[in-house]
């Protein structure tokens, strides 16, 4: 992780406005050799004598202020030392306004040479100036803009936006674009920081476009950070082209601190590209910049890219003193983000050395790292899932050692401390309604970014449902909407950062040993197969229960596969199964070969299989897999899901609670035009009302009669009952259209009625908001097209409708894989529930429910009995 400091351009022109001067270079009317005179002078004493008898045509405020306009320059350049001797003067002589600035400067120049402490101190004397005063509130944003940038440098992403926030706020207020411009900058830093890469960019993009020019000096700053999104998101070629613009901008102003990132940025983007010399010479490059500076962080980075060169190139040992160095600078100066990957990276090569115990040291002290970021997010569950994803490295190399140790418990233990560990946060006892903390001020602001989400959807879809579609006016009506989900997005992190009720951290509930997994094993003859899926090697670990008194027994294999091969082995299966090809079973037999029969000896006999999934293995539907011809897994074992057995052995131990309804369903939603069509503005469908589900609600009236059950068809279906009433249902059943957004996986949503709509209702039930309601239900159906899909993620599975009933506090879902067709799955559906209300267990009455529809020769194909899934508890 790059981090690069987005302060100057506040700083800049927060000394441009004191100075009243309208260009960025010191004034021409004071001596050419002024300032060489007072850097050389060897006492304070000796400074004021120079300015006493030096016929100067300034003096007081204006003379103060272009001493620290000239000391700003000396710090953009790198020269740190020169530029604090300046600020001193100004510390010593100027006014309240001047010394409330040179303190922010000092600040900058402590933060750049990577002293955080003294940055915060410097600002804290900042800060006392406002008290009792009435300085210039653009000291004030500055101030504020730099206290977020040192919370950054430090991890403590939480606190980094909200100064960064309180910054934009007040120059907002002050219609400042040069307040806004680093603002902008610095909150998407925050976001990338995390591993919101995409969400950054957003950011990113509305400061450039406020600065208006991409020769501007500034635009140093953000095409570097625009570079190292598109590296993050995968994009190397966008990656360059943004970061060598950037450093054309840094080497025409002279900004030498941010040529150094740049070019340590670009050794990052050759490594990746397998140029090791070129890598090499720019990580040289930029190392040489960073000691030339003084600025250990870009010392940190560059030594650090330095050692991946020497370990790609086969010389471990200069690689491990190479990352032990960086790892070292970067404690030294807090930068805790930075610690992950050189420590490592020191596992790595203390592996290549045969030192497998240091290495192993190694790899949990990286993981010590992460675990002290997690608690110091900035925003909430989806965060805290992003965050977790880009470090997940140091916990999969543990667990690849730990294998090849043959220390299979310690292995599978360390695998569940990498997976769903913000599920876990989420569910680790009372929840806490986010809504319910908001100030007046904050409940306004939420009101109104619901609004405005609500009517950039309904206005593409009035656009859309045109007669005569205007693409342009389609195009604006999009980026609007695009525009509210990014401040709605944004707004939620700032509150939850806000509100410490919310983070919901409490000790891991990781696993302790396998011996805590027994109660998930009884009850019927189950296998929990735990899978782990790896850039290099993949492992299953099988864990059983000889007999109901012994301890459970665990065995663990290589897969001989790594993740890009599965995912083309998965890819390729999910398409033949959901395109109802008829070339499936050759490779439903391959699969099942490669996953299941290594666990063959352990699953004869049993009834219920259990999987945890990881990486493309989610998209996998096992319950197709073939043992024989003609013979699925289905027909030996219910199968079920769930994203971690720490999660599934936490979950089942939750007692049930008495509610007032068994069943609140949601049935075949209107739809909002008079001829039966709704034309969705997310997904541009045409949606068809679903009349096989009329027999879906008669039949599920006759299983859950009133009281018991409450049906909701129609108009009724609506997303406002919803919210009001499912915290009373046991079970919670859609009966809809489902749509999978696969930009923003927590957009995708349950299409509810369209009839009807006001201004603070959309219809469309979504994973977002699923998250901050609080359920109570054990179960729920959502009998739609892919509802089972969303983003992949490393460590907490798929983020989608699943996941974010999960957050609610329902422990289990039944969810699709594909687009599924509606009588197959309406016939499969009211079997589900009659062996619900029968007394079946989740996974059993899934299993009978497709099997059911299986029998039928129409729906032999595992496309009409297979796409429903179960994740979660039985």
């Amino acid at each position: 992780m790059t981090r690069f400091a987005t302060f100057a351009g506040a700083l800049a022109f927060l000394f441009l406005r004191l100075a009243a001067i309208p260009a960025a270079t010191p004034s021409s009317e004071l001596p050419p050799d002024f300032f060489q005179q007072l850097a050389a002078a060897k006492s304070p004493a000796e400074q004021d004598k120079i300015l006493r008898d030096a016929k100067l045509p300034l003096s007081g405020k204006p003379l103060w202020r272009q001493i620290s306009l000239h000391a700003y320059h000396l710090g953009i350049d790198g020269n740190y030392a020169d530029a604090q001797i300046f600020n001193e003067i100004v510390l010593r002589l100027g006014g309240d306004e001047e010394k409330a600035a040179a303190h922010i400067q000092n600040a900058y120049l402590f933060r750049e040479e990577g002293d955080i402490d003294g940055a915060l101190r410097e600002l804290a004397t900042a800060f006392g100036s406002f008290v009792g005063h009435d300085l210039d509130k653009h000291i004030l944003v500055s101030a504020s803009q730099l206290r977020g940038i040192c919370y950054l440098s430090l991890s403590d992403f939480a606190h980094a936006l909200q100064w960064l926030h309180r910054a934009l706020r007040l120059s907002e207020e002050m219609k400042y674009p040069d307040g806004i411009v680093p603002a902008l900058n610095s909150i998407g830093e925050v976001y990338r920081s995390q591993g919101e890469p995409a969400r950054a960019l957003t950011f990113y993009e509305r400061a450039r476009k406020i600065v208006g020019n991409d020769e501007a000096w500034n635009m140093a700053f953000i095409f570097n950070n625009i570079g190292m999104c598109y590296d993050a998101m995968g994009d190397i070629d966008r990656a360059i082209e943004n970061i060598n613009r950037a450093r054309a901008v840094a080497e025409k102003v002279h900004a030498r601190p941010r040529v150094e990132t740049s070019l340590a940025v670009l050794g990052d983007l050759e490594l990746k590209r397998g140029h090791l010399d070129t890598a090499g010479d720019f990580y040289g490059q930029s190392l040489k910049l960073a000691r030339e500076l003084g600025r250990a962080e870009g010392e940190a980075r560059a030594t650090l890219g330095a050692a991946r060169v020497a370990l790609a190139r086969g010389e471990a040992r200069a690689a491990l003193a190479g990352a032990q160095e960086s790892a070292a600078l970067s404690r030294k100066t807090g930068h805790i983000a930075e610690v992950t990957p050189a420590l490592t990276l020191c596992g790595q090569c203390l592996q290549t050395l045969g030192r497998e115990e240091e290495a192993k040291s190694a790899f949990k002290g990286a993981i010590a790292a992460v675990e002290e970021m997690r608690g110091q997010v900035a925003g909430g569950d989806l965060e805290r899932e992003a965050l977790f994803a880009q470090q997940i490295a140091p916990y999969r190399a543990l667990v690849a050692l730990l294998v090849r140790q043959k220390q299979p418990e310690k292995a599978l233990l360390a695998a569940e401390a990498s997976s769903a560990r913000v599920l876990l946060d989420a569910t680790n006892g009372e929840r806490t309604e986010w809504s319910s903390l908001l100030t007046p001020e904050e409940r306004a602001r939420n009101h109104e970014l619901d609004l405005q989400s609500t009517q950039a959807t309904q206005d593409i879809t009035r656009l859309r449902s045109a007669a005569k579609v205007d693409p342009a006016a389609l195009a604006r009506a999009e980026a609007k909407q695009r525009e509210a989900q990014a401040a709605q997005e944004d707004f939620a992190a700032l509150v939850q950062s806000s509100h410490p009720e919310l983070q919901r951290m409490k000790p891991p509930a990781a696993l302790h040993s396998l011996a805590e997994l027994k109660p998930n094993l009884r009850g019927g003859n189950k296998v929990l197969l735990r899978f782990l899926v790896g850039e290099e090697e993949s492992f299953l670990f099988i864990v059983t229960l000889p007999n109901e008194s012994g301890a459970p027994a665990l065995k663990v294999i290589s897969l001989g596969k790594n993740r890009a091969a599965l995912a083309r082995l998965t890819n390729d299966y999910r398409t033949r199964v959901a395109g109802r090809s008829l070339a499936w079973e050759q490779p439903a037999r391959e699969l099942y070969d490669l996953l299941l029969r290594p666990a063959q000896t352990q699953l004869e006999g049993a009834d219920a299989i259990v999987i945890v999934p990881d990486g493309p293995l989610w998209e996998l539907p096992f319950q197709s897999l073939e043992r024989d011809a003609n013979h699925p897994v289905l027909i030996d074992y219910s199968v079920r899901y769930a994203p971690s057995l720490t999660l599934l052995a936490r979950s089942e131990k939750r007692p049930p609670a008495a509610l007032a309804h068994q069943l609140l369903a949601f049935v075949n939603p209107a739809l909002d035009d008079a001829a039966g069509e709704s034309r969705d503005a997310l997904s541009d469908r045409a949606w068809q009302p679903l009349p096989e589900m009329e027999k879906q609600v008669s039949e599920l009236a006759k299983i859950y009669p009133e009281p018991a059950g409450e049906i909701l068809v129609g108009a009724a279906a609506r997303e406002k009952t919803f919210k009001a009433d499912a915290a009373s249902a046991e079970i919670l059943h859609f009966a809809t259209h489902g749509v999978l957004d696969d930009r923003a996986p927590l957009y995708s949503y349950l299409l509810l009625s369209q009839a009807g709509l006001g201004l603070e209702e959309d219809g469309r039930l979504e994973a977002r908001e699923l998250m901050q309601l609080r359920l109570h239900a054990r179960l729920a159906v959502l009998c739609g097209c892919e509802t089972a899909r969303g983003e992949v993620t490393a460590g907490e599975g798929v983020i989608g409708l699943s996941w974010g009933f999960m957050v609610a506090g329902c422990p289990a879902t039944v969810v699709s894989q594909w687009k599924v067709e509606s009588a197959s799955s309406s016939a499969l559906m009211v079997k589900l529930h009659q062996q619900l209300h029968d007394g079946a267990k989740n996974a059993e009455a899934l299993r009978e429910a497709s099997l059911e529809v299986r029998k039928n020769p129409r729906y032999r194909h595992p496309f009409y009995w297979a796409p429903f899934v179960l994740i979660g508890t039985n």
